[in-house]
């Protein structure tokens, strides 16, 4: 391995050590550190045999990292992901494993539940209804318009 090639490995492992990245992420950041494209691919290459890159590893943590922490839909989870530069299969197939619609719902749930309780929702300041306001607050999150239908239902009961 060139002494570039060195370099471009060990910046490589300094970015993983931060949090984990896609394949494309790596070599769009190595690239902006003005490694040579052979430099990269030999790092790229290297970090592959070490298995310190696995798109579907990458996607599967970022994922139950958002289940865990709520607040957003599979709508905007995907796009991150797609922002990552993680291919749409891997996307796909990991989001179906991991994301069902009972997820979603309870994500949805649990993310207007917390909106509710917020002085900004709970304040009439217009003449817009509480369960449009809830559901645009849902539509801008990334959730599912059929899952905003069924969390706004149970708006009913609280208005």
């Amino acid at each position: 391995m060139s002494d570039e090639s060195q370099k471009a490995f060990d910046s490589l492992g300094r970015l993983l050590q931060q949090r984990r990245h896609s394949r494309a992420e790596l070599k769009q950041k190595l690239v902006r550190k003005g490694f040579s494209a052979h430099a990269v691919s030999n790092a790229l290459m290297k970090a592959e045999e070490y298995s310190w890159i696995n798109d579907t590893e990458t996607a599967r943590a970022y994922i139950e990292e958002q289940i865990r922490k709520g607040g957003h839909g599979r709508r905007w989870v995907t796009e991150k992901l797609r922002q990552k530069a993680v291919s749409p299969e891997i996307i796909s197939d990991v989001m179906l494993e991991l994301w069902s619609d009972d997820v979603e719902f309870e994500l949805a749930q649990s993310t207007l539940v917390k909106w509710l309780r917020t002085s900004a929702a709970k304040k009439e300041t217009s003449s817009t209804p509480l369960k449009h306001k809830a559901g645009m607050t849902l539509l801008r999150r990334g959730f599912e318009p059929s899952t905003i239908q069924n969390v706004c239902e149970s708006l009913e009961d609280y208005e």
